[in-house]
């Protein structure tokens, strides 16, 4: 309960958090700063900037925010956030995480193991008390839900919630770009920014080079999820990654930016010959036959030419969104083996 009080004291919210009812029209042609992100707006008022989070779907300003006062510590749900925050600098100001286990960022694991940083747990069994009694300036959600889960218990104690939709951006600069909003809020624009151009040049200058060779051989993406085949749709973040590391993908013209489910007996009708096979959820050969017994049809599992990033997953959520550019020179080098770099792959692994 002193808890409950100390917050209610609070004077200044930074953020005028808004519920889907509330959501106000997006004004037209007052977005700058942003170049690639589509889910996020800074807008410059007569006194200050403000930080506009859009509704994916329905493109209205969700969620109106200027930058953290005093107070910048904060909870933060997803491994992205940890990713992003942590390269300028900011992973000393996470006080909170859903789970450890899904934690790479040696800093905060060490946070979690001196008591400063709280595993949270998820939805209708996060531990709300013990929260709040972080004081955190805001909590940091990837928004999957209409509404995060005691949202408005956190809000009437003086906790921000805020949805993070980078997972939603189509491409990957502008997933990367959501660095800007941690850059804002914390004070760091200019890092945030220094960062972004930086990746942005060597996103383009990695794609030159893939765009210089052949088109690859054959690639397959996935593995059976359910019954049924999940691959990257044509229009979706990893295809994208795959377009511009110029690699040959049997769904690069499907539509949509989730997934192509397809049946086993399909898969094997357009990908038996593949030369390369990526992302199929295992972390080796032996593991993946018995995940998948049908596997040993294909040429690429035969061949040995199957790469994951399951070797490092929790590395890999956390990173890889920041750093796009790696993450295209990683299929660059394992779709286009003449360049001889499949054994210098950042995020990815060959599976033995």
């Amino acid at each position: 309960m002193r808890y409950l009080v100390a917050f209610l004291l609070l004077g200044l919210v930074a953020c005028q958090q808004k519920s889907t009812n509330d959501e106000v029209a997006v004004p037209a042609s007052t977005t700058i700063e942003v170049s690639h992100a589509k889910h996020f707006r800074f807008v410059k008022t007569e006194n200050e900037t403000v930080l506009e989070i859009l509704n994916p779907d329905t493109k209205k300003v969700m969620c109106q925010l200027v930058p953290f006062k005093e107070n910048k510590s904060v909870i933060a749900l997803s491994g992205t956030f940890i990713g992003m925050m942590n390269q300028i600098g900011l992973a000393n100001q996470i006080v909170g995480v859903s789970e450890t286990k899904y934690v790479y960022n040696p800093e905060v694991l060490k946070g979690y193991k001196s008591g400063k940083v709280l595993e949270c747990g998820y939805d209708s069994q996060m531990k709300i008390e013990l929260m709040m009694a972080k004081r955190p300036a805001a909590i940091f959600h990837s928004g999957y839900n209409k509404e995060f889960a005691h949202q408005k218990q956190f809000e009437n104690v003086g906790i921000q919630v805020l949805p993070i939709y980078d997972w939603r951006e189509e491409s990957p600069l502008g997933k990367a770009e959501w660095i800007k909003v941690y850059g804002f809020l914390f004070g760091m624009e200019g890092q945030a920014k220094e960062y972004f151009d930086n990746v942005v040049s060597s996103y383009a200058e990695i794609k030159k080079v893939a765009q210089d060779l052949k088109p690859s051989e054959l690639l397959m993406s996935g593995n059976i999820i359910g019954g049924e085949w999940c691959a990257p749709a044509g229009e979706s973040f990893i295809a994208q990654i795959m377009k511009d590391a110029n690699i040959t993908y049997s769904d690069a013209n499907s539509e949509g930016t989730g997934s192509v489910m397809s049946t086993i007996e399909q898969m094997y009708s357009k990908n038996r010959h593949a030369k390369f096979w990526v992302n199929p959820g295992s972390k080796t050969l032996k593991q993946l036959s018995q995940d998948n017994p049908k596997a040993v049809l294909f040429d690429a599992f035969h061949n040995k030419h199957v790469f994951c990033y399951m070797n490092n997953d929790t590395f890999y959520w956390e990173e890889s969104a920041v750093s796009p550019h790696l993450l295209l020179q990683d299929y660059i080098y394992m779709a286009h083996p003449e360049l001889g770099k499949q054994d210098e792959l950042h995020f990815y692994k060959r599976l033995q």
